[in-house]
């Protein structure tokens, strides 16, 4: 599987940076890396079922044969992580700073109740 390694990569690379293109954002070694294995994982889960699907009398090499799945398994998801809303940059901490929960003191919180003129259950009356 190691003379498949530099076939993958590239194969993943090249969708990588098409994307990347696409999305206006710059490509992550890292995300070629993760996909690289994540190819990998899908080319031998299920006992190898991927790769057994490989039949050399339909006339294409092995090393074609994995860099035709390792594109389109890349495609996909990245794909499917541009739909998943979930899937954003980390905002650094230094944006965080002084924001969120406890950043205010007490007295620039609301009370409970006092933002509408409804009574929350559990909450005592104004």
């Amino acid at each position: 599987m190691a003379h498949l390694t530099p076939v993958i990569q590239a194969r993943v690379a090249r969708v990588v940076m098409r994307l990347a293109r696409h999305l206006d954002r710059g490509v992550q070694r890292e995300e070629v890396a993760d996909l690289t294995q994540d190819v990998f994982l899908h080319l031998l889960d299920n006992d190898a079922r991927t790769l057994r699907a490989w039949d050399p009398a339909r006339g294409m090499s092995l090393r074609n044969f994995v860099g035709l799945v390792a594109g389109r398994h890349a495609a996909a998801q990245l794909t499917r992580r541009k739909k998943n809303l979930w899937n954003e940059e980390a905002t650094a901490d230094e944006d965080l700073a002084g924001k969120g929960p406890g950043a205010s003191s007490p007295r620039e919180r609301p009370s409970p109740g006092s933002c509408c003129s409804c009574s929350t259950p559990g909450w005592p009356a104004r």
